[in-house]
């Protein structure tokens, strides 16, 4: 037999005092069940006592955990490492899932939906997987993914925005940024190439500025004799067409 000592009450969980053990429960659980001090309980109503504050308590931490999307495993993960026994987390996602709390397929639309602007492909099916989806339904949703016309948009966007670089520049770094997302590298030339019409810079007169700065450091520090390859070798080294270069210098 147990018999209940004192309660002490808690902002989520009440606190019994039972055989002189204080043990935890859910406040919902003390109030179900009409706890008080006095009370006492047989063997096998004790157990399913605990069985039931188990199962709350950990349905209560998925519940906080389920105001953000999940995918089941990272549920099913969370859970286990608060302690969850396995037939219970087995038994609570089962839960989730016919209550529609959680859906990976939902998770999965929504995910690319958000991401489809910062990430390729490549990335959004890794990071997917790493999160437990399952193969052929992250393939499902991904053919209705347009990498060209996303590249496009992206691709525009950056090369628009950038100011004092040279095609050359403009071109690697976009190129570097894209590859670095998960795109795949012939879309992204076809989408760089694309967005060039795009550019604003005016390449000559970037060139002269970016010698006049380069002569004003270096120009009364170089021997004379070195100073015009190493001043066409720095601006090659920017971008700047080797036509264009010579042009300027001689």
């Amino acid at each position: 037999m147990k018999t209940i000592t004192a309660i002490e009450k808690g902002r989520q969980r009440d606190k019994l005092t039972v055989d002189g053990m204080v043990i935890p429960v859910e406040k919902v659980l003390v109030a179900r069940h009409r706890l008080q001090t006095g009370m006492t309980l047989d063997k096998a109503a004790w157990q399913a006592l605990m069985s039931e504050n188990e199962k709350l308590y950990y349905d209560r931490l998925a519940i906080v955990k389920l105001k953000r999307m999940h995918t089941t495993r990272e549920l099913a993960t969370y859970l286990s490492a608060q302690g969850a026994p396995p037939a219970l987390v087995k038994t609570l996602i089962k839960h989730y899932q016919d209550k529609r709390y959680l859906d990976d397929d939902a998770y999965v639309k929504a995910y690319i939906a958000a991401r489809s602007m910062r990430e390729g492909p490549r990335m959004i099916k890794a990071k997917l997987s790493e999160k437990g989806i399952d193969e052929a339904l992250i393939d499902r949703h991904m053919r209705s993914y347009d990498e060209t016309a996303i590249l496009r948009a992206i691709a525009k966007k950056r090369i628009q925005s950038a100011k004092g670089k040279t095609k050359r520049q403009l071109i690697l770094s976009t190129k570097s940024y894209l590859l670095g997302k998960g795109f795949t590298l012939e879309t992204v030339e076809k989408a760089v190439q694309h967005a060039l019409v795009h550019y604003q810079d005016d390449e000559q007169d970037l060139l002269v500025k970016a010698y006049h700065k380069l002569m004003a450091r270096y120009g009364e520090k170089m021997d004379p004799d070195k100073l015009g390859p190493f001043i066409k070798a720095k601006l090659h080294a920017k971008g700047f067409r080797y036509e264009a270069i010579k042009r300027l210098l001689d």
